[in-house]
Order: C-alpha cells, then structure tokens, then sequence
C-alpha cells in the first residue's frame, strides 16, 4: 500500500483523529472528523497546541505530559473537554497510541465521545464494518499472523492476483503454506521476533513488496500485521527499461540502415514484446517509402520470402501520410484504413513512429491490442535510438565517401604528377641532348665551310638554340601543373571518341580498314585526352597491321576491328589487329616508359601515355593475341 492510500484512509476515517509531536505535544495533521470536531480547518489546527482548542479545565502542559506517556508506555488514555465550532463544551475520551514511521516517534490521538454500551457497541460493528468493506477494496493483501505463524487475516483485492479468495488464508500456517519460498519464511520469521520487515518477495511469476510489522503486548509479540502490494507490473517495466538501455547500446556499433534495422526490429519484438515490428528507409528522389527490415513474424505474417519484399509505401497511403505529418500515430485497427500500404493483410494495432527524414518504424500485432503508457514509453526511447542511429550511419556514410573521393583525387594527382614527369624527363633527355648534339655539329660545319654553307650550318645553330629555349619554357610549365590539381575527370560518350580516333588513323593509311562497333549509348568516366589516348593505339595498330607486299611503298592493307562490351560497372573496348602481333615477353614491357612493341623505331613514349591516362581514369589496358594472330588492345573503363 502507497502512501497516497495511507492518507486516504485517515482522511475519511469516520472517527476524529490527530497526529502529535511527542516532545512538544503540537498537533502536526488532523483528518476531517477531527476538524468537525473543533470547528477549524486543517490548516488552522496543524501546528496548533491542544489548550488552543481545549477548556480551561485542560491546559495544554496536562495534554504534553499524557502526550508524552504514551509515546514512553505505548498507548495512554486521558478525559478531554474539547471546545465545539460553536464554543459550545464537548467531553471525549481520547486514546493516544505510540506510532514509529520511519524510525521516527509519533503519537495518534483516537478521539470518541462517551456513549452508552449499547451506542459504543453499534458504533464499533459500523466501524469494524467500514474499515473492513475499505481494505477488501484495496488492490493490496493485508493478512494478520499470530505468534505461531499462523494465518488469522487475509483480505484485499490483491487476493485475486494468487488464486485466492477473502480470508481464504485463514487457519493456515504461513511456514507450510510458503516451504518453497525462503524469502517469505526469513521474512516472518523475523517480524515475529521483532522486527520491522520491508522486503520485496517473488511467488511465481509475481512480484510483491512486503511490510511486515510485530504487535507487542507486555514486551512479547502477540501477532504481525502485514501488507503486501503486487508489483509485478512496476518491476517488468523497470526490466524492460534496462533490457532497453543494455540492448540499443549495440545500436553504437551498427554502420548501415540495414544493420539498424535488425537490430530496433528484433528489440522491439524481445523488448516490447510486439511480435510485428518493420522498419521502413525513405528515398528523396522518389519520395517513396522502402522496406529495409523486419522480423521474421511480420515477415510470415506477409506472405513475403524477405523484409524486402514488403510493399513500399507510397504516396497517398495512410503510412506516408504519418511520415509526412512527423508525428507518431496509432491504428487501432489496420483493416480499418482506407489507404493501407498493404491491403488484405489482416493487421490489428499498428503504431507507427517517424524516425525524423530517415524512415518509419512500425510496431504492431495481429490483434486489435491497445498500446499501454508503458509500451509507448519504452517505443519513444526506441525509436529517438534509432533515428540517433541512422544519423551516425549518415554521417558515417558522407565520411567514408569523403574519403574515397579524396583517395581517388590524391591517387589521380599522383599519377598526373608521373605523367608529367616522364614528359619533363622526355624534353630534357630526347629533346635537349638531341637539339644540343645538333648545335654542336652545326657550330662545327659552320667553322669548317664557307658561303652559303656556313649560313645553312648558323641557322641550324640558331633554330636549335630557339628550341632548346622554347623547351625549357616548356618544362617549366610542365613543372608548374605537376604540382596543380590533377585534372578532373568526368562522363565522356565513348561512341564519338573512338569513332573519330578512328577514322583519323584510317586516314593515315589509304588502304586500312577499321571497323568499329561501339555501344552509341555509353558514356566512361575520362577527360579531353581520352581521343588521343584511343588515337595512340588505333595509329599503333594502323601502323603495325599486315600487308600482301613487301614493297615499302606499298600501303598496308589493315584490317582493324573495334567492339565494346558493357557490364554493371565497366566498359570494355577491344581494338585488334591482323598484325605481326606481340610476342609473348615483350607484352608486360610495352607500357613501360621506353618500352616498344616493336623494334620499328619509335621512343616508346605513346603506350606509356596510354597506360598512364587510362590508370588515372581508374581503368586499366592489356595485350592479347587477336583471332587472326595480330595484336588485341582490351580496354576497361568505368562506366560512368
């Protein structure tokens, strides 16, 4: 029983009764009778000394002293004449009774007028009967035990909760009738020797908390009165709040909303104890609501193989309304709505909680089951969690795909760094030895001729001095753009790049044929250089194709094809020839820097530049032998 309950039953007591300090004998609360009695409100009387509302026959010094004794022997009882609200006399009998709250002394004052044996009999069946009708009411157990332990009162509401009905328990002993139950034995073992007992007991499935108080007569305990209140309920729901804390706790450690998903849907079914339990992701582009995870009750409720293959929930259903609306909402029954996500599924109570612009949670069961304040708390902290969540996914998410891009830009820049690296190391080894050997020999043949020769061998001089100049100025902005940002890349249509690239290599031998056949509809991710890139190795396969004629000024007779292939993520492009082909060592040493597919001359630079600008496009090229034994280029690049 609560204290609230406590107070009720003073309040309505029929007889006047008051509460006193035992040092000072001041009134410290009265109930309504009492304050009938005098005449005077509760506010008036607490605080206030019995003289103020007595006789002068009874001063308040006599009412302390009587006060005083009872709080010492245990009870006292004492003749009072009390003055009435109209000031009129009234003598009482008053039996005043020690009290111990708490470990604190106090002192009842149980005030009665004086009545014949006949009126005092009528009046205490009327009171035994009131009190005993008001604690067959109370939703607790009060039960008496004499000093052997045995049953001699049970009543209260609470009965029920056992199986039990009033007074039931009667004549029974609570050592037979409790053996299995060693907290309920310690328990009354202990207030019948003495002591005051609050405890909180299990029976089965249930849960009660227990005060058991001795009732002393000549210093020995005559009986133990007792109250017990079920707090089952209260204790499954403190549960339920821990389970709560310690199982989204491990929403901390989940990286997708799939993986959040699972976790709220599987505490809400363990947790909350709702057997339907869904979550839903929302899709800006298309404003639409998609199935993301479930349990697999509502799984099988469904008639789905999977959570994803339960229906999104689009607009004008009554599920995206809630959505839109960000609030939570109830359906009391879903077979009720009139624009249900999930027509014919015989759903009963359904709530469903908005997790801010990530999704919707819903929360349900098979039945029309109304949603308690408890169940709606527990749902509230789930879902703030699980909105928590999804925002950690999110940001977790924009992070990682930071970091991807900045990977991607930083390895980009490095290889544009490379690219420009070897142009530099070409311009200053092919180009500038090369010009300065020729500025040489001209400065030689122009000390050793004359006339118009030697002006010949000058102007050699001075075009090679304009060259080496002109390189120089060349390296410096190579070096300039080596430490700039390397070049974005972006989609580029594949068709027109290779079509072009084509047909300028065609032209380049009369008597090539190239044939291309590329998607029309692709596009790659690359940048503007992506037509030399293609140029260098359809000029290379024009250049190295296969002739009927040994006769050098003959035309070679080429025949290169061009085809493309498209997957989920990569674009292939195979450009073969009927070529002499490329022997099997040297196919890894071509792109190198230097390196040739042939020893028909060349610096071996064009297939280093192509391998270096399809790797900074995140693709990447191979030779094979083609099906006429020539050489096959096989290009992959990201599909944009």
């Amino acid at each position: 029983m609560d204290d609230s309950i406590y107070a009720d039953i003073f309040d309505v007591t029929p007889e006047p009764l008051m509460v006193h300090d035992p040092e000072t004998g001041r009134i410290l609360d009265a109930n309504q009778a009492a304050c009938a009695l005098v005449g005077r409100d509760r506010e008036q009387l607490v605080g206030a000394t019995v003289g103020e509302i007595s006789t002068a026959a009874f001063t308040t010094d006599e009412a302390v002293a009587a006060i005083r004794r009872a709080a010492d022997d245990g009870d006292h009882q004492v003749a009072w004449e009390v003055v009435g609200p109209e000031g009129q006399r009234r003598s009482v009998e008053v039996t005043l009774e020690r009290l111990d709250v708490d470990g604190t002394v106090r002192v009842v004052a149980f005030i009665r007028e004086p009545a014949d044996g006949r009126e005092r009999d009528r009046d205490r069946i009327q009171w035994n009967e009131q009190v005993r009708t008001m604690v067959n009411n109370l939703p607790v157990v009060v039960f008496a035990l004499d000093a052997d332990g045995t049953f001699t009162h049970s009543a209260g509401k609470g009965l029920s909760a056992l199986g039990l009905e009033q007074g039931e328990l009667t004549g029974a002993s609570i050592f037979d009738l409790y053996a299995d139950y060693p907290e309920i034995i310690d328990a009354a073992r202990e207030a019948l020797a003495g002591d005051e007992v609050r405890v909180t007991q299990s029976v089965d499935d249930l849960v009660f908390e227990t005060w058991y108080q001795p009732v002393f007569e000549g210093g020995e305990v005559v009986q133990v009165v007792g109250v017990s209140r079920n707090i089952t309920e209260l204790k499954r729901r403190e549960e339920r709040v821990d389970e709560l804390s310690e199982a989204t706790n491990d929403l901390l450690y989940t990286h997708t909303e799939a993986a959040v998903a699972e976790r709220v849907t599987e505490i809400a079914e363990r947790v909350i104890d709702r057997p339907i339990a869904a979550m839903w992701a929302h899709d800006d582009d298309d404003n639409v609501l998609y199935p993301i995870g479930a349990t697999e009750t509502a799984i099988e409720f469904a008639g789905v193989d999977i959570a994803k293959h339960l229906p999104d929930m689009e607009p004008g259903s009554d599920e995206k309304a809630i959505f839109d609306a960000g609030e939570p909402a109830v359906i009391e029954d879903y077979t009720e709505l009139d624009a249900p996500s999930a027509p014919g599924v015989p759903l009963g109570t359904l709530l469903c909680l908005p997790l801010d612009d990530h999704g919707l949670l819903c929360v349900g069961s098979t039945t029309v089951e109304p949603f308690d304040e408890s169940e709606r708390h527990l749902l509230d902290i789930l879902s703030s969690t699980a909105t928590a969540a999804l925002d950690r996914v999110a940001r977790e998410t924009e992070l990682d795909d930071q970091r991807a891009e900045l990977a991607a830009s930083n390895e980009a820049l490095q290889r544009r760094r490379d690219q420009m690296e070897f142009f530099n190391s070409i311009l200053r080894h092919d180009i500038l030895n090369g010009m300065n050997v020729i500025r040489a020999r001209g400065d030689l043949l122009a000390s050793e001729l004359d006339g118009d020769q030697e002006a010949y061998a000058e102007t050699i001089v001075e075009w090679s001095d304009d060259i080496v100049d002109l390189t120089r100025k060349v390296r410096s902005v190579l070096q300039t753009l080596s430490d700039e940002a390397a070049a974005e890349t972006k989609p580029v249509e594949l068709a027109p790049v290779v079509e072009s690239a084509a047909r300028r290599a065609a032209s380049m031998a009369p008597g090539a044929t190239v044939d291309v056949s590329v998607h029309s509809d692709v596009a790659v991710t690359a940048d503007d250089l992506l037509h030399d890139v293609f140029g260098n190795i359809l000029t290379n396969a024009v250049e190295h194709g296969s002739t009927d004629s040994h006769d050098p000024d003959d035309e070679p007779g080429v025949a290169v094809e061009v085809t493309s292939g498209v997957d989920a993520e990569a674009v292939t492009v195979r450009i073969a020839d009927d070529g002499p082909g490329i022997a099997p060592g040297v196919r890894e040493r071509i792109f190198e820097r230097g390196g040739k597919s042939t020893d028909s001359g060349g610096t071996g630079f064009g297939l280093y530049f192509v391998d270096a600008m399809i790797a900074s496009y995140g693709g990447q090229i191979r030779v094979e032998e083609s099906d006429t034994g020539g050489a096959a280029f096989v290009v992959e690049l990201p599909q944009a």
